[in-house]
């Protein structure tokens, strides 16, 4: 039976490792050995973010707790959180416009065919096959890739294969058929390529220039969120300087962030 792959790395600039208890996750500029981690331990009421660094004895990690919240507040606001997320992370996209811009002169693909049908199944196995030379495993649960991943995937994506893959799963754009989607790939004659999602017939395109820390904002005040982003910077630094937990005991002091409307984006917002 194959092991579950549960850690990922790229070129040493990023990596993660999901557990069913945690989320670890490391990228640059972070110290090679110091990762941050959300713990949701069903275990306990609360979910913590953390930070921590490898040492050679790993009862002794140096660790600094940056906030914890109750897990029900999750399990109850979930509906709301994740709405205030997409806000913070998606930019509307005006698709009348957009068709108005290029004289309706757009090709489609939806995402639902090329993750569903056969077209699909063959660009899946074309890119797995393509980067299969880059990745190792390793201790059974650990993929790494090195590489030039950039440039394979420039390769890749530009090759006559894929060309032809994607060319074959395009469609003459209908607007209907759009918003009673969940996106898709748009192509127009001019060369020009969007990736826009839809939402409740609304399209929306990914944002470019989200903030770390507008990743704390849909779920607590910005002034809140500026504290936390603030703790989180000292602490990758105190962290990063010690050897051992003694030396970040007295760091400890995560706020917890509980059923207090102070902490909360107003619903408003």
């Amino acid at each position: 039976m194959t092991n579950p792959i549960d850690y990922i790395s790229v070129n040493s600039s990023f990596g993660f490792q999901l557990k069913d208890n945690f989320l670890s996750f490391w990228f640059k500029p972070l110290p090679s050995d110091v990762h941050i981690t959300i713990s949701f331990d069903s275990r306990t009421p609360d979910l913590d973010l953390h930070i921590t660094k490898n040492v050679s004895n790993p009862k002794d990690k140096p660790k600094i707790s940056i906030f914890r919240i109750e897990r029900r507040i999750l399990n109850e606001d979930e509906k709301i959180i994740v709405q205030k997320f997409l806000r913070k992370i998606l930019v509307s996209f005006n698709i009348v416009e957009y068709c108005q811009k290029h004289n309706n002169m757009l090709l489609f693909t939806p995402y639902d065919k090329l993750f569903e049908s056969e077209i699909g199944r063959e660009i899946e196995k074309y890119l797995f096959d393509s980067f299969v030379d880059l990745a190792k495993i390793k201790s059974r649960t650990r993929l790494k890739i090195k590489g030039d991943v950039e440039k394979k995937l420039e390769e890749v994506t530009t090759s006559e294969k894929m060309q032809s893959l994607m060319y074959d799963s395009l469609e003459n754009f209908d607007q209907e058929k759009f918003l009673n989607s969940s996106g898709g790939t748009l192509l127009s004659t001019d060369g020009s390529i969007v990736y826009p999602i839809v939402i409740n017939r609304k399209a929306y395109l990914f944002k470019t220039d989200l903030q770390l820390i507008e990743m704390f904002t849909p779920f607590i005040n910005e002034k809140l969120a500026k504290r936390l982003f603030f703790n989180l910077k000292k602490a990758i630094v105190r962290v990063k300087n010690a050897e051992g937990y003694e030396d970040t005991r007295r760091y400890n002091n995560p706020i917890r962030i509980g059923r207090n409307p102070k902490n909360f984006v107003d619903e408003k917002n």
